[in-house]
């Protein structure tokens, strides 16, 4: 267990990650995790569980899927009341812990929520394709490459999840509690916890994707907004020497004062939307915008003579200085998130960074223009995805 002490907050974070290989049992590790927080043999009924919340001074508790380049993470997180602040300071932070034990190791019988667990599923897969710029973006990321850790989507598939049953289930709740490697992490006013679990190594979670042809794919469809979608190979995020300028060149490129925003969006207007987005463990960059299906083709140029202008070193003193100031504002107010220290201390873990908050504001001040050019040299455009939006002609105004 992992525990950071900070006495500025009246509450604890309480984070539990199990983490597995990335494959296509994420699917039924997804139903899983729904079905240990929605029933145990000690609190059996969903009301049992909210009224032992409620005893613990209105605890929370969530459960979410998501994926770390290599791996598959399941997180039960949730934020009680520490100890000192309780009526009489009872051990209220033990106290959920050890719910959260229950609720994960002393599971109800899978098959007496599995058919609504299942329906609950797969509506909210489908109402996730109807939000069409973060389905146009899930379909660039999975087309891009081959590879099996970038092609596995995080929601899971829903033929698989139909035709899961209970030993199938069971069979990967097994797997789980017997494979996975377990980190708990509660950031507060804490001390002296104790969380059942053995401690198991875990490797560096980014991967290096191979160098797909370019190739892109336009698809039609009836919204009124287009999407572009770019997908960069960024072709070595594994180290420290290459990590930080690359977060400064993300930044720079395609953050929220950024070159895409100000030339493309602000002052040649081909765009509603536009940013651009690193996935580290994956070693790639998404490029997304939002644009009148008109500007699609001239808001594509004009994002690689963005990209094109960094290479070439196209950029102030004063845009880089300002950027790697954005960014430690930004490190600096995570330290004051419970939840932002401790994915920071996560993220340290899986990407073999053991650099302190201050060593990392100090390699940032550090990056040099040259750095990011260098960095900036080695990316490549591999896919690109595109939605071409067609209005269905309605009128869609809504009068009052």
């Amino acid at each position: 267990m992992k525990i950071i002490k900070d006495d500025r907050f009246y509450t604890a974070e309480v984070e539990v990650y199990f983490l597995s290989e990335l494959d296509n049992t994420l699917t039924y590790r997804n139903l899983v995790k729904d079905l240990l927080v929605n029933a145990s043999k000690k609190y059996p009924t969903k009301q049992a569980i909210r009224e032992k919340l409620d005893d613990l001074y209105g605890s929370t508790l969530s459960v979410s899927s998501t994926t770390y380049g290599k791996y598959h993470a399941i997180v039960f997180k949730g934020n009680v009341l520490c100890d000192k602040y309780t009526l009489d300071q009872e051990n209220n932070v033990q106290q959920y812990l050890d719910f959260i034990q229950e609720l994960i190791y002393n599971p109800l019988d899978f098959n007496q929520n599995l058919e609504e667990i299942k329906q609950k599923y797969i509506a909210s897969i489908l109402r996730s394709q109807e939000d069409v710029a973060s389905y146009s973006m899930k379909i660039a990321l999975q087309s891009a490459t081959n590879h099996p850790y970038l092609t596995t989507d995080v929601h899971g598939d829903i033929d698989l999840i139909k035709c899961a049953d209970i030993n199938i289930l069971n069979k990967t709740y097994q797997n789980m509690i017997e494979n996975d490697i377990v980190r708990i992490y509660v950031a507060g006013e804490v001390t002296n916890l104790t969380f059942n679990v053995k401690n198991k190594s875990v490797e560096n979670a980014c991967y290096v994707n191979e160098c797909n042809e370019y190739h892109i794919t336009r698809e039609k469809r009836v919204v009124d907004q287009s999407y572009i979608n770019m997908i960069v190979n960024v072709n070595n995020a594994l180290n420290v020497k290459t990590y930080f300028p690359l977060l400064v060149l993300n930044e720079l490129l395609g953050g929220n004062d950024s070159l895409l925003f100000n030339e493309i969006r602000e002052k040649m207007g081909l765009c509603y939307s536009i940013f651009s987005h690193c996935y580290y463990y994956d070693n790639v960059m998404l490029i997304h915008a939002g644009v009148d299906c008109s500007n699609i083709d001239l808001c594509r140029d004009a994002i690689i003579h963005e990209l094109t202008k960094i290479k070439n070193g196209q950029f102030t003193d004063e845009m880089l200085l300002k950027v790697k100031n954005s960014l430690v504002s930004l490190f600096l107010g995570m330290n004051d998130s419970l939840t932002s220290q401790i994915s920071m201390d996560l993220h340290n873990e899986l990407r073999k960074i053991d650099l302190s908050l201050q060593e990392k504001i100090k390699k940032i001040h550090a990056i040099t223009k040259e750095d990011v050019i260098t960095v900036a040299k080695q990316l490549n455009l591999i896919y690109e995805y595109i939605i071409e939006g067609e209005p269905d002609g309605k009128n869609n105004d809504i009068s009052i």
